[in-house]
């Protein structure tokens, strides 16, 4: 096991800088004293949350058989490829079967290209400007399809969803949620000419609506799911489904002054306190949730737009919370992101691509998960 503790140095200017996991990530699982020394000295052994915590990495052991799951295995040879870097090929001493283990097995495409999609993605920049973008920064030919990109969202969405409900959340506690909707609207009619006067004078109901569940303090975003419905049904499954991502229960809801809200918390918390406020008695009530709506426009779910099938719209909205979560620091939180402040072990990265990389290895090493198989 090779312990691994992520710091941070002081400055003068007051910022943070922070290790990278692309910074021991580069070596691999062979070289890791050219890690220690190149590390040392220059991080001290201070975490990088408030919980003082060191991250113990364990994931550079040689991974398990994905069919019997043995770990009895031994490197064989490397795959060359045009487009990708070499990928190595191990063999079970066991069962002699031979599979390929690297987070673009069975995609054409390089690492760095699934890392742009989806921090291009994740900034509300539509498909096919996307395209353009990866073809004229690429130094060899790449064909490119909007559905070649939305099934890589699609594909690598469900990655980091698994990676976030299997990583390690001991020291995840809390005391408040903030629970609140927004509705998403049906495409615009007249060929994109329909004008705010149209909306007013004729009332159009929501395509589907989005449940958003926050936490209050350290601002994690737990779920964003996608109903066609605003009832009590709706509100139900995405407080369970919530319970069973975080794996623990609050003793305190913020929410409006809706019927449906409290009825579906009730079916699921029964002694939890419900303080429900509607925006005429106190408008700043749940600013926090509001704040995060606006966030989630910006980003590319626009209020007046289609998505359909739903499914790509839930497929967006995990898509910007998994940034939102993992990746973006918030000032109010001292520079950290909000899965930091919750305590959840894992080093910081700088996009996609390295987030992508340790959830892979995380998986595979530590819990024996093979997600693309």
């Amino acid at each position: 096991m090779i312990k691994i503790v992520v710091g941070k140095t002081s400055s003068a200017k007051k910022r943070f800088k922070y290790l990278r996991i692309s910074d021991f990530l580069s070596y691999g699982h062979e070289d890791n004293t050219q890690y220690n020394h190149r590390c040392k000295g220059r991080y001290n052994n201070k975490g990088y949350h408030s919980n003082d915590a060191s991250l113990t990495l364990d994931i550079f052991v040689s991974p398990r058989c994905s069919r019997c799951h043995s770990a009895n295995v031994i490197r064989k040879e490397r795959r060359q490829s045009k487009r990708k870097d070499d990928m190595p090929r191990w063999k079970c001493k066991d069962c002699g079967y031979r599979f390929t283990d690297s987070p673009t097995f069975k995609t054409q495409f390089p690492l760095w290209v699934i890392g742009r999609v989806l921090d291009l993605a994740s900034e509300g920049a539509r498909l096919k400007k996307i395209k353009e973008e990866i073809i004229r920064d690429s130094k060899q030919k790449l064909t490119l399809t909007t559905g070649t990109l939305r099934n890589i969202i699609q594909k690598y969405v469900k990655l980091l969803l698994l990676f976030e409900f299997h990583v390690e959340k001991d020291k995840f506690t809390c005391d408040t949620w903030l629970i609140d909707d927004t509705p998403q609207m049906p495409p615009k009619k007249n060929n994109g000419k329909d004008n705010g006067m149209v909306r007013r004078k004729r009332k159009i109901n929501p395509e589907s609506w989005i449940i958003n569940i926050m936490e209050q303090n350290k601002r994690y975003w737990h779920v964003g799911k996608v109903t066609p419905d605003r009832d009590a049904d709706a509100y139900e499954e995405a407080v369970r489904l919530a319970l069973k991502g975080v794996k623990y229960a609050p003793w305190r809801i913020l929410c409006d002054k809706l019927r449906a809200q409290i009825s579906g918390i009730r079916r699921v918390l029964r002694h939890v306190i419900i303080d429900s406020r509607s925006k005429k008695e106190d408008f700043g009530h749940i600013n926090l949730i509001e704040r995060l709506h606006s966030t989630m426009r910006r980003k590319g779910i626009k209020k007046w737009g289609g998505f359909r099938p739903q499914t790509w719209l839930q497929c967006r909205v995990d898509l910007i919370r998994i940034r939102y979560n993992f990746l973006d620091r918030h000032s109010a939180l001292n520079g950290l992101t909000p899965a930091m402040k919750a305590g959840i072990v894992y080093p910081p990265c700088s996009g996609f691509e390295d987030l992508i990389r340790y959830a892979y290895l995380f998986l595979t090493r530590k819990k024996g998960i093979w997600p693309f198989t």
